[in-house]
């Protein structure tokens, strides 16, 4: 036992609280940080065994992979006088054992702990860890939900042998009999487990399920008086089902706890996202729910085939068969159906260069954005009376497709350019030019809208060629036109107006308008774009997708809008919502509700997450001061601003409170400054305030007509580099000198896009991205004249770094491969050497690639994105049977 006020390291014991399978828990006091920590401890007669020592450091790292809400989250690992502890996240609240000491629990609690637990076990499987002795006394709940504990008897696939009890509970567990204590452990274990064979991540949702039982019934779905008793009752019997116990309890639950506690691994869920998506349809479908026929489980591994939607999306056979059925019924009803993302190509379906998925004007096809095997993003084309999709040849690095109106051609943007390319796979035909589009719409004559970049208004332009020309002009309240359609007379079309500066503005909407420019009007106002389909305009609201009757000839809305999905998937950085409908009645949407928070987190050189700085919140960038002390960020939507995080104080302090867009930063080489970027007058323009929040911004540059884009601060401290765009609609990259009369002077400028300016720390070089090949590539000059071009990237590449010594350049390539290239100077001429691949990340694409070396270039600081793979995608049958008429 250790002493009240003892301390290990910088940790302050403060009281016992409880006691696991391999050392003692306490709760302590973090000096440094002054916060509550649980630390547990060796003790010290088992310290001197050699295969303990190992399984204590086994476990550290086991947990020390496992960064989720939902886990247990270990801060630290020591050692002192012999005496080896882990520091843990200390947990205030009650363990479900003693929550279910009370009795059951209503269905919707119980369903918010599963799925908790399920996310939290989801992220230890994909880490290669099954925790092996998941059970009530191993979850705690907190204000902040359920969490895991007791990684103890996890075991990576690739361990021979298990750890005992790690991250046992911290405050202390009610005291079982011996006998009890055997016969609750046995109760929540797998068959296969008991019967000595190979623990997976299904034998976790096994003792998932037997928990969900439990917190519903309050009895455990095994029960027995000995421990031969209870192994033969999960070997051979089956609990009652839980309606015979409460009978209020949603079918479609029962159905989920059932087919968790399958004997046969193969009948259950294959996968702990799979229990995740189950439970959330279950939530949002209510007390009537019953789960449809396509999530049942997937049997054998040549089943799992039939699950594949458009190459990443999964949906059974059997869909299509009630699809089919319902559309010859006079009185059609609302079929919805979960497709579980369950492949590896990841869906690009948010962000500044995604792709979500489109169905054709006839439904009979869907054409969506994803990573192909290689990991190039790439458009995906299926037949719905087909189970396979596959690339659609030559669109590489596409975004935002939209289909013909007779379903026979997809046009896209790609490399600055709109294409149209047929499904037969024909070579693609280029048609104008997109600097940076917003989306488009193809009409029956032959005309393409569409939005050729972020901040105009919609063009058009014949599918035969030609120049194309203005429809709409940016008016008083609105920076940019986006997301035209054409309506079925082929004289009018919708189109969203919005505003960068503030995302919620009241002038922000969908408008209705003639080709001929003599009509105009408000439709209605929303910040996302909208479609028509058959005789209602669909469009979101606070995560709501709403259907209301609209007539295309006149722009106008009839009736109340009725509400056709709940928490849909909205793309911030875009101004859209992840869905869409055809005229032969299918809906598909991706859930979410929202912009997805990310984090700030460290990884080391091979992509092992750290640990998490910050988030999950809505987090557009980060940047670490010179020292790695401090990290500028920004944080929230369009109405963001600045933050300086400490990491050692861990506090924050914001910088900036303008209300208006303030983003990208970079530091003053001692750490005292912060340049970046605000839209406060209309167009973003770069601004310096001290680092410490004291005193006003002050502008680098006098206003211009054109944004400029923030690169960094040199390290002498002499420049600040940025690009902006120039008459001829290019970007070129200037420095503007700090002190004197801050005349800015050009440094590159090439008939293309130039952009992410980042120079060496030696002033010499610097290194960009630009558009000289048709796609975005790194690249080298001489700095500051701009002499000289040296490509770095291979394939493709975007937001250069220099790692602090200069003997390396790090970029993005287009997969989020973190790409590292060693380089070197003879003379006057720069030698870089081979792009290698250092890991796959989840860094967030939008507004661009944010992530930082730290100056001992170890570990990287990423703004990434939770690795819970895709969010769960719906698809509605006869979306419209359920409207009121």
């Amino acid at each position: 036992m250790i002493a009240t006020g003892t301390r290990l390291g910088p940790y302050e014991i403060l009281a016992p609280a409880g006691a696991g399978g391999m050392g003692e828990v306490y709760k302590a006091r973090d000096t440094r940080l002054d916060r509550v920590v649980a630390i547990k401890v060796l003790p010290q007669h088992l310290a001197h065994d050699p295969q303990l020592r190992e399984r204590f450091e086994r476990e550290a790292r086991t947990v020390s992979a496992l960064q989720h809400p939902n886990i247990c989250v270990l801060f630290d690992i020591g050692e002192q006088e012999g005496l080896d502890f882990l520091v843990m996240e200390y947990l205030e609240g009650e363990s479900l054992a003693d929550r279910l000491a009370k009795g059951p629990l209503p269905a919707d609690q119980a369903i918010r702990i599963a799925s908790d637990v399920a996310e939290g076990l989801d992220r230890a499987h994909k880490h290669g860890i099954i925790h092996r002795d998941l059970k009530p006394g191993n979850i705690m709940l907190t204000k902040s939900g359920a969490k895991i504990l007791d990684f103890g008897l996890a075991k990576g696939r690739s361990q021979a042998m298990a750890a005992n009890a790690m991250t046992a509970m911290v405050t202390q567990t009610k005291p079982l009999t011996a006998e009890g204590s055997i016969v609750g452990t046995f109760q929540y274990m797998a068959p296969e487990t008991l019967e000595g064979g190979e623990a997976d991540a299904r034998s976790d949702l096994f003792s998932l399920g037997a928990v969900m039982y439990e917190m519903l019934t309050g009895k455990r779905a095994f029960a027995g008086k000995t421990q031969a008793s209870v192994i033969a009752a999960i070997l051979a019997s089956e609990p009652p089902p839980i309606s015979a116990i409460q009978p209020m309890t949603p079918p479609a639950l029962d159905r989920v706890v059932r087919t968790c506690l399958a004997k046969d691994p193969d009948e259950r869920f294959q996968s702990a996202h799979d229990v995740v998506l189950q439970l959330r349809w279950v939530h949002d479908a209510g007390s009537s729910a019953e789960v449809p026929q396509p999530v049942r489980t997937r049997r054998k591994l040549r089943e799992r085939a039939l699950w594949a939607f458009a190459g990443a999306a999964s949906l059974a056979a059997i869909i299509l068969g009630v699809m089919y059925w319902h559309s010859l019924q006079q009185n059609p009803q609302v079929v919805r159906a979960l497709l579980s993302d369950n492949s590896a190509e990841r869906l690009l379906f948010t962000g500044d260069n995604a792709g979500p998925v489109m169905l054709s004007p006839d439904g009979k096809y869907a054409v969506y954005l994803a990573m192909d095997a290689a990991g190039r993003p790439m458009l995906w084309l299926r037949a719905t009376s087909s189970l396979n999709g596959a690339p659609l040849p030559g669109t590489d690095d596409a975004k935002f497709q939209f289909w013909s109106s007779d379903s026979k051609s997809v046009a896209y943007f790609q490399g600055g350019k709109l294409k149209i390319s047929d499904i037969a796979g024909n070579p693609a035909v280029t048609v104008a030019d997109a600097p940076d589009a917003r989306g488009g719409s193809w009409a029956p004559d032959g005309t393409i809208l569409f939005a050729a970049d972020t901040r105009t208004g919609i063009s058009r332009v014949r599918v035969s060629g030609g120049g194309a020309e203005a429809v709409t002009q940016l008016d008083a309240g609105h920076t940019t036109h986006r997301w035209p359609q054409v309506l079925p007379d082929g004289k009018h079309f919708l189109y969203f107006a919005g505003d960068h500066n503030n995302l919620r503005s009241e002038a922000s909407g969908i408008f209705w308008a003639s080709l001929d420019g003599k009509q105009k009007q408000l439709v209605v106002r929303t910040y996302t774009g909208a479609q028509y389909v058959d005789g209602y305009l669909l469009y979101q609201r606070e995560g709501s997708l709403l259907a209301q009757r609209f007539d295309p000839a006149t722009g106008k809305l009839q009736g109340e809008s009725q509400a056709v999905a709940q928490n849909v998937n909205f793309d911030i950085t875009t101004w859209r919502g992840v869905f869409s409908a055809s005229d032969t009645g299918l809906l598909v949407y991706q859930m979410g509700g929202g912009a997805l928070g990310t984090k700030l987190a460290w990884f080391d050189r091979s992509g092992k997450m750290l640990g998490t700085v910050l988030g999950p919140a809505y987090i557009q960038d980060g940047r670490l001061s010179p020292d790695g002390k401090r990290v500028a960020t920004t944080l929230g939507d369009a109405a963001s601003d600045l933050w300086i995080l400490d990491l050692e104080r861990g506090t924050r302090n914001r910088l900036t409170f303008s209300g208006s867009p303030n983003v990208g930063e970079a530091w003053s080489p001692d750490g005292k400054q912060i340049v970046f970027m605000s839209g406060r007058a209309g167009h973003f323009n770069l601004y310096i305030k001290p680092a410490d929040g004291g005193g006003e911004e002050q502008p680098l540059l006098p206003p211009s007509a054109a944004d400029r884009i923030l690169g960094e601060w040199t390290h002498d401290g002499k420049f600040v580099v940025y690009f902006e765009g120039n008459t001829s609609g290019e970007q070129d990259i200037w420095a503007v000198p700090v002190q004197g009369e801050r005349k800015p002077f050009k440094v590159v400028a090439t008939p293309t896009f130039d952009t992410d300016p980042v120079v060496s720390p030696d002033g010499k070089w610097i290194a960009y991205g630009s558009s000289l090949n048709g796609r975005n590539d790194i690249y080298v000059s001489r700095f500051p004249d701009g002499t000289g071009r040296w490509q770095i990237s291979a394939a493709g590449g975007l937001a250069p770094r220099w790692s602090r010594d200069g003997k390396e350049l790090f970029y993005m390539a287009p997969d989020r491969s973190l790409m590292r290239v060693p380089v070197g100077v003879n003379g006057n001429s720069f030698e870089p050497g081979p792009p290698t691949a250092l890991f796959r990340s989840t860094a967030v694409s939008s507004p661009s690639y944010s992530y930082d070396p730290a100056p001992d270039g170890k570990r990287f600081l990423i703004n990434s994105m939770d690795e819970q793979g895709s969010l769960p995608m719906v698809l509605v049958v006869n979306w419209k049977a359920e409207l009121k008429k």
